[in-house]
C-alpha cells in the first residue's frame, strides 16, 4: 500500500484551518438576530463589529505572511487560533457592545486575518514546489468553504437563510474567485 505524502496532510490540516477561520470570521453575521433578541442591540451595533472584525481581517492579512516568514508558520497560526479561541470563547462573559466590538471585531478579526490566504499560499509553495497539482490550490478554497456554515447555522440560530448554497464547495452561488487561475471559478456566478 502506498503512503499518502506528508505534504498533503499539512495541506488538508491548512485546509480545516482555514475553514474553521473563515467559520468563525463570518459567523456574527448568522448571529445578528439572536443577538438583537438577546441583549436589544440595534442592527447598527452589531454591524459595527463585523466591520472591525472585517477591517481588521483585511489589514492583518499582508502582514501575516511577514510574521510567518519571520516567526515560523507553525508559531504564528497557533498565536492566531489562540487568538480566534478567546476571542470567541470570552463572548459568554459579554453583555455589552463595546465587549462584542472588542472581542468579536477586535480579537477575532486580528486572529483571522493572520490566517488569511497568505497562509494556504505560503502552504502551497513550501510543500508542492515541482509543476501545479490540484492539491496546491486546496488549501485557498476553504476561505470560500468556511461560509458554508450560514444557512445551517442561521436554522440554528432560529432564523431563516436566503441563499442556501452560499460558500458551498467549487464557488456554490457565490462569485468567488480562484487566484491561481485568475479567473471566476467554473459554475459560480458571474
Amino acid at each position: 500500500m502506498k503512503r499518502i505524502h506528508y505534504a498533503w496532510v499539512v495541506a488538508g490540516v491548512t485546509w480545516i484551518t482555514l475553514l474553521a477561520s473563515a467559520g468563525f470570521r463570518s459567523t456574527p453575521s448568522v448571529l445578528i438576530v439572536p443577538l438583537e433578541h438577546e441583549f436589544g442591540w440595534s442592527r447598527a451595533t452589531i454591524s459595527l463589529a463585523v466591520s472591525i472584525n472585517l477591517m481588521l481581517f483585511g489589514l492583518f492579512a499582508p502582514f501575516a505572511g511577514g510574521l510567518m516568514e519571520r516567526f515560523g508558520v507553525r508559531r504564528v497560526v497557533i498565536g492566531a487560533l489562540l487568538t480566534v479561541s478567546a476571542g470567541s470563547g470570552l463572548t459568554i462573559f459579554m453583555n455589552q457592545s463595546w465587549q462584542l466590538d472588542l472581542l468579536w471585531g477586535v480579537v477575532v478579526g486580528t486572529g483571522t486575518g493572520s490566517m488569511a490566504t497568505v497562509l494556504a499560499a505560503i502552504v502551497a509553495n513550501r510543500w508542492f514546489r515541482s509543476a501545479p497539482r490540484p492539491g496546491a490550490r486546496s488549501p485557498d478554497r476553504s476561505r470560500r468553504d468556511g461560509a458554508a456554515h450560514l444557512p445551517a447555522g442561521t436554522r440554528l440560530a432560529g432564523g431563516e437563510h436566503r441563499l442556501a448554497r452560499i460558500g458551498a464547495p467549487g464557488g456554490g452561488g457565490c462569485p468567488a474567485r480562484d487566484s491561481s487561475r485568475g479567473a471566476p471559478d467554473a459554475g459560480s456566478a458571474r
